[in-house]
């Protein structure tokens, strides 16, 4: 019995974050880097929190039963149906595309992916080599370019 409880839970909560998906603009089908989570209780609530205020889909066990939640803007609050405070633990979070290309330009976040972090560094070093004359034009053209390709 107690295992068909589990899985009609485990079906609400995806029905639920289906719903919360059609929703935003987030494309969880495409997952674009790794984010921290943290998740509490919150009353008769359960309390998620990212660490970017970007789509991000987090997975959490509550009693070794997972969950998928899409999280927007940092927080989500989830509704529980636990009758005791359950174990909870987080076990991935994952930063979703966005379902429209040109809304996210229109968007600039403060958070850069590693990829893009990576890039500005090389480009900060080939700024320098390229003044000392260590690199030609090329080489500190092909580092801007891999900039704006990798940070919108």
């Amino acid at each position: 019995m107690k295992l068909f409880y589990s899985l009609i839970l485990t079906i609400l909560t995806t029905t639920l974050s289906l719903v919360s998906v059609a929703s935003t603009n987030c494309d969880c089908s495409k997952l674009l880097d790794q984010c921290g989570a943290a998740i509490s209780p919150a009353g008769s609530d359960i309390q998620i929190r990212t660490n970017t205020k970007r789509c991000s889909q987090v997975t959490w066990y509550a009693d070794d039963i997972a969950h998928n939640t899409v999280v927007v803007d940092g927080k989500n609050v989830e509704p529980s149906s636990f009758k005791s405070k359950p174990f909870l633990s987080v076990g991935s979070c994952k930063i979703c595309a966005n379902m429209h290309p040109a809304s996210v330009k229109k968007i600039r976040t403060n958070e850069d992916s590693a990829e893009c972090k990576k890039r500005r560094a090389n480009l900060k070093m080939s700024e320098k080599f390229f003044a000392e004359g260590r690199i030609t034009p090329y080489e500190y053209d092909l580092s801007k370019n891999l900039v704006k390709k990798h940070c919108n």
